[in-house]
């Protein structure tokens, strides 16, 4: 067996070092226009997802149904896919946490350990403030997503 090698050429690159050709600043600016398209599409998406996980969940005072609970972490799981290309991502890692929280109280089964609705609940309410901050708001997204892990602790303990 023998390997090919496929050369692609780098034609940013070819741009950049071309006499007369734009600064990275400039290259840098057009990637970025170029890009906030594709970050709507996928902040759009990211809520669409967060509506369909809350949906999934339903009233939280009782274990939801293994299958509301398959979908709600597929909802989930897509929300931090898409959170780090629209931008968000705080969202994602929230939405992270919350997968994990799900799966440890899924995997007690039925019957088997108790349902904590309350802290899936704390995760919705997060992920939904989260969403709402404007993106200059670092010091509290920390704070919420350091929140978040002291409630993930206290589930998993």
């Amino acid at each position: 067996m023998s390997a090919r090698f496929i050369t692609v050429e780098n034609r940013l690159g070819k741009l950049l070092t071309a006499p007369g050709g734009p600064k990275a600043s400039e290259a840098l600016a057009w990637a970025e226009s170029a890009l906030q398209p594709v970050r709507d599409r996928c902040a759009v998406e990211v809520d669409r997802q967060l509506a369909a996980l809350a949906a999934a969940l339903g009233d939280l005072a009782e274990r939801p149904a293994p299958v509301a609970l398959e979908a709600a972490y597929a909802a989930a799981g897509e929300v931090v896919s898409l959170a780090v290309h629209a931008g968000l991502p705080e969202v994602g890692e929230a939405a992270f946490s919350l997968c994990e929280l799900l799966d440890r109280l899924a995997g007690q089964g039925a019957g088997q350990g108790v349902w904590r609705g309350d802290a899936v609940q704390v995760h919705l309410d997060a992920l939904r403030l989260l969403r709402a901050l404007p993106p200059d708001q670092g010091p509290a997204a920390r704070a919420t997503l350091q929140g978040l892990r002291a409630v993930a602790e206290r589930v998993a303990a």
